[in-house]
């Protein structure tokens, strides 16, 4: 019985003709028979395709997610009874009002400043005065965030 460990960031594990196929930037590296696997865990930002995802549930063969750093991010392993590592953190925090606002306050911020940032990339016109106003209007905006936030609190 194999184990398929996948740690170079890029590769996509899918299957052809009952084969699991690792491809790295459309180069095929391995192909391993189905029958064979027992273990799949890949290593920071590697994929499955959704074929392979059926066949691998469908086979009961476990998934392991692991960090650049070695930490379980989280796994799929059929019939199990074991919680993911973050899952039951994740359901706490959920019930937090105040976290849950914060948390997507921070979203919010971020995309608005990365979208500042994206206009002053971009640079909408050749007037300096109008990439003034829009670097202005989004901190108005980002400093009415944060203004919101402390009423609340």
């Amino acid at each position: 019985m194999t184990a398929v460990y996948i740690t170079e960031p890029g590769s996509i594990l899918s299957v052809q003709q009952q084969h699991f196929q690792i491809t790295h930037k459309d180069n095929l590296c391995v192909s391993v028979p189905v029958k064979q696997v027992t273990l799949i865990t890949l290593f920071d930002l590697c994929q499955l395709s959704r074929q392979a995802v059926n066949l691998v549930l469908s086979r009961k063969i476990p998934i392991y997610y692991i960090s650049r750093q070695g930490q379980e991010l989280g796994y799929c392993e059929p019939d199990s009874k074991r919680p993911a590592k973050y899952r039951s953190k994740q359901l706490k925090r959920q019930q937090e009002h105040e976290f849950v606002r914060a948390f997507a306050e921070s979203i919010t911020w971020a995309k608005m400043h990365n979208q500042s940032v994206l206009l002053q990339q971009l640079q909408v016109s050749e007037s300096e005065f109008e990439s003034e106003v829009y670097r202005a209007f989004f901190n108005l905006l980002m400093d009415e965030l944060a203004m919101n936030s402390i009423r609340r609190a």
